[in-house]
């Protein structure tokens, strides 16, 4: 339950994040660059998380 509300939380604000970009003309080239850069934080967030909870 509680990946499910974090997961829905991550998704609408990204979406709210793209329609701001999109409001203030960010080009694809720098949307996709801050949405890269914030899926990487994801996946390393998630990581060590996992690591953590192995040892």
């Amino acid at each position: 339950m509680f990946l499910t509300a974090v997961i829905f939380i991550i998704y609408f604000s990204l979406s709210d994040l793209a329609k701001w970009m999109n409001q203030n003309g960010a080009t694809d080239k720098q949307k996709l660059f801050v949405f890269g850069g914030i899926f990487v934080l994801i996946v390393v967030i998630v990581n060590l998380l996992a690591i953590a909870g192995a040892s």
